[in-house]
């Protein structure tokens, strides 16, 4: 039995504005006879791979302008149109680590943060081994770290890894039960 309330704005207009790599849509929808804006951004959608060599968790130490820091990540990046899933997510740990892909499995999909945005964010495991193949983009600085299974749940723990598609990755590796390990 459906429980849920399902109705939906009724939109009044809508306007687009680009800002470099970003679009904001600018809607005005109508709830109750009034209007209202509502702003969203139109973001690609994702991959995030969690990379398993010899049964350590492959990361990614990258600086992130926004935040003025360096972050532990997993290895992603935004998804071409139409591209496929598996070969995006070995794409981007090949660009960013040197690392080959020798079998990948999918996590699932999660919305990030759909409040804000429309990004729909891909998630994979994969079982590699060093290529040095690294091929990243101008702005892309960063390093790379192979960490025991148990250093990294401590860094989840110490609040050290808090690149949200890697603890989601993570959560949804365990939660499937995969044997990498």
């Amino acid at each position: 039995m459906d429980y849920f309330y399902y109705d939906k704005y009724e939109i009044v207009d809508q306007r687009e504005s680009s800002l470099g790599r970003l679009t904001i849509h600018l809607d005005t929808v109508k709830k109750d006879d009034r209007c209202y804006p509502y702003s969203f951004l139109k973001a690609n959608d994702s991959i995030c791979v969690l990379p398993i060599v010899d049964n350590k968790i492959l990361l990614v130490k990258q600086y992130r302008h926004a935040l003025k820091s360096w972050e532990f990540e997993i290895p992603g990046g935004g998804l071409e149109e139409g591209e496929d899933i598996e070969m995006a997510a070995a794409r981007e740990l090949l660009e960013e680590t040197g690392y080959k892909a020798d079998s990948i499995k999918r996590l699932g999909m999660y919305y990030p943060s759909p409040g804000i945005t429309s990004e729909k964010a891909y998630l994979c495991v994969a079982l590699c081994h060093n290529e040095n193949e690294i091929k990243r983009e101008p702005l892309e600085l960063i390093t790379t770290g192979l960490f025991s299974i148990s250093a990294f749940e401590e860094m989840i723990r110490s609040g050290d890894f808090r690149h949200g598609m890697g603890l989601v990755a993570w959560l949804k590796y365990k939660t499937l039960n995969i044997l990498y390990q």
